[in-house]
């Protein structure tokens, strides 16, 4: 027995050195060598799909699993959080300014390489040219009225951006401060027009925008445009610190309205998108940081909530005594959020304030009750009267 496993064990050494021995011709060894890097390849690929991360446009490590993975989500929630993100604090300063403009320049420096194309494909850049400069900004694509006046025009609301730049001009000289010297508000900047044509002046501009796709705008309008001394807060301005519902509208994108509990009526216009827990704060968080400087200006435009910002902000009125506000005037959209309009208008008469129709140095005012029987007002150019003197 064990003659015959030696036997067969012998056999198969013995062929195993024919085989080992033996010439394969060079195709087909060639045909093998191909083989094997096919493999090796394949396997590669498969280990590259199932375990290796790789890097998305902004620079985000995602791991590749066989669940699909939407990229272009994970570059918006990244990239909302540069121009979207609200700094907590109890009152304004300088430090709290430098990290706005430090979160700007942050969005400048990954903008190129992660660019969202949600927001991306709702804008468009444009041409502006207007009182001698010349300057390019993103707006909105489609249906919006500030938006297709710059595409069309090469600017938004010409005359009245003048009146304000001559007032800025006048406050400059009557002062004898240089423009770098001179602050103003842009309260509800929309695409930033006002922001960014008077800045171009070299005035120093605070601009507070509540809807995330408008600071997206500001933000990249920013970054075209990096000589403009602007600091841009992503906070509506209220009465009180809240969280409340923004409703824009289908025929004006970039517009929209502010919608608190218990406070507002609804508008049938009001028919676009819906964002809810939008960021609200109160204008008096910034008043000792204003009250050092020579704020000159409060240009706004918050489609009805006029009285709310100013009830949480009064001391720049009461106190400081702000020499122009331009104000977007709309009797209903007022009513819609529950202000007794009289009551409001009184507010600046009491604190030394005049209105006018027209603009904010001709002294032609208008009384109260005559800017309540028109319904066709659109503008009031609120003057503290005493600076004139």
């Amino acid at each position: 027995m064990n003659k015959i496993k030696r036997f067969q064990k012998f056999k198969k050494r013995k062929r195993f050195k024919k085989l080992k021995n033996k010439k394969f011709p060079k195709s087909q060894l060639l045909l093998n060598y191909k083989l094997i890097i096919v493999i090796v390849f394949l396997l590669s690929l498969y280990l590259m799909y199932k375990i290796i991360p790789i890097k998305t446009k902004n620079n985000s490590i995602i791991k590749i699993s066989n669940k699909k993975i939407n990229i272009e989500k994970i570059n918006i929630e990244n990239i909302t959080n540069t121009f979207n993100y609200s700094l907590k604090y109890d009152e304004f300063d300088e430090t709290i300014n430098e990290q706005y403009l430090q979160l700007q320049n942050k969005f400048c420096e990954k903008e190129n390489e992660s660019l969202i194309s949600e927001f991306e494909k709702r804008i468009i850049k444009a041409h502006a040219n207007y009182s001698g400069k010349d300057f390019d900004m993103f707006v909105h694509t489609g249906k919006d009225l500030v938006s297709q006046s710059i595409l069309s025009s090469h600017k938004w609301e010409g005359k009245i951006s003048k009146k304000c730049l001559t007032a800025l001009e006048y406050y400059s000289r009557k002062r004898n401060i240089k423009n770098e010297d001179i602050y103003l508000l842009d309260i509800g900047c929309n695409v930033g027009w006002y922001t960014f044509f008077l800045g171009k002046y070299g005035y120093k501009i605070i601009s507070f925008e509540v809807w995330e796709v408008n600071n997206y705008i500001l933000y990249k309008n920013y970054c075209l445009n990096k000589d403009i001394n602007v600091t841009l807060i992503n906070k509506g301005l209220d009465a009180e610190d809240k969280k409340c519902t923004f409703k824009t509208s289908k025929g004006n994108k970039g517009n929209g309205m502010i919608f608190c509990e218990n406070r507002d009526k609804y508008r049938s216009d009001l028919d676009g998108e819906t964002f809810n827990n939008v960021e609200l704060t109160k204008l008096s968080r910034y008043y000792n940081y204003l009250s050092n400087k020579n704020l000159a200006l409060i240009k706004m435009d918050v489609e009805g909530s006029e009285a709310n910002v100013f009830e949480g902000g009064k001391e720049l009125i009461t106190k400081y005594h702000v020499p122009f506000i331009k104000i977007e005037y709309e009797q209903s959209f007022l009513e819609a959020h529950g202000t007794k309009v009289l009551e409001f208008l009184q507010f600046f008469e009491n604190n030394g304030y005049k209105i006018s129709l027209y603009d904010f140095l001709s002294k032609h005012y208008i009384s109260i009750s005559e800017i309540i029987k028109n319904k066709n007002i659109l503008n009031l150019f609120i003057v503290y009267e005493k600076f004139l003197d």
